[in-house]
């Protein structure tokens, strides 16, 4: 009997298998939150005159798969400028702001992040979807308006699942022997698509084409709807020409006249005449 009433008594002491699962998700948000409070709360940047802006953030991706010809690009390719401000700026710490866009020094770390918050995807699991070169050296060019500029360029970025996703990028120094996180930047959301889905490659922008020209390494693009006509275009063209020059000619008759010349009469009733080979001797007279 005290067997039975100490199993009775743990079966009214467990809670229903329903509210395990319930207790199950709320211990897995609370996992969640937690590993999102840890991520936030890394070690903020040193303000010392330096911060990131970004010139140029991704639109839409498409989800990369194992293989490596059919991965495609983040599209536009992600652009930061190291914007200095000299009011602010740290002599001590920098040293001279014209030397700053020569530093070999600065490096830029990029890391994917969910744009919904209440996703119920791992944090980590999402870092780890970013595949590519994710850091970038800092890369002196012209600016649009013809002035040195520094610039952080991700031309080989992709995603490995689909969904809503934003990039965040960490700027660091290597500062003696120590590596110190100076200036942070997030994009907008922007969507991966599947295969299905995805609309296509954009043209590159102005942007894009700018600094390829001063020697980025940058794919240019153009409408690859533009293309895609022009190609089909190209294509009918050269069937039609191909049956053209492969059809039958207009048939043709042949009739005899009684002055030795063939007459050649077509399907639209032209004649044309002709002498023969043949009958030339029908028509030669001596030269007496």
């Amino acid at each position: 009997m005290p067997q039975q009433q100490q199993q009775q008594q743990q079966q009214q002491s467990s809670p229903p298998p329903q509210q395990q699962q319930q207790q199950q998700q709320q211990q897995q948000q609370q996992h969640r939150q937690q590993q999102r409070q840890q991520i936030q709360s890394q070690q903020q940047p040193q303000q010392h005159g330096i911060s990131l802006a970004v010139t140029q953030g991704p639109t839409c991706a498409k989800v990369a798969t194992g293989k490596e010809k059919d991965r495609k690009p983040i599209d536009p390719p992600p652009i930061l400028e190291l914007v200095i401000n000299t009011r602010n700026f740290d002599r001590s710490f920098y040293g001279n702001p014209q030397h700053c866009l020569v530093d070999p020094s600065w490096f830029l770390y990029a890391s994917l992040i969910n744009a919904q918050e209440d996703s119920r995807q791992d944090p980590e699991m999402t870092r780890k979807a970013l595949v590519g070169s994710t850091c970038s050296s800092l890369q002196k060019y012209k600016d649009p308006d013809h002035q040195d500029a520094g610039y952080f360029v991700f031309g080989d970025l992709s995603v490995r699942f689909e969904g809503c996703y934003k990039l965040q990028f960490h700027l660091y120094k290597m500062h003696g022997t120590e590596m110190v996180m100076c200036a942070s930047a997030t994009t907008e959301a922007f969507q991966v698509h599947t295969q299905r889905t995805f609309p296509g490659m954009a043209e590159s922008t102005f942007l894009t084409r700018y600094l390829s020209e001063q020697g980025c390494r940058l794919r240019l693009r153009k409408d690859s709807r533009m293309a895609s006509n022009r190609k089909r275009q190209l294509t009918y063209g050269i069937e039609a020409e191909h049956a053209r020059s492969f059809a039958p000619g207009p048939s043709l008759k042949r009739r005899r006249g009684n002055d030795g010349l063939a007459a050649t009469i077509d399907d639209n009733g032209l004649e044309t005449q002709e002498q023969t080979e043949v009958e030339w001797w029908r028509t030669w007279e001596p030269v007496v």
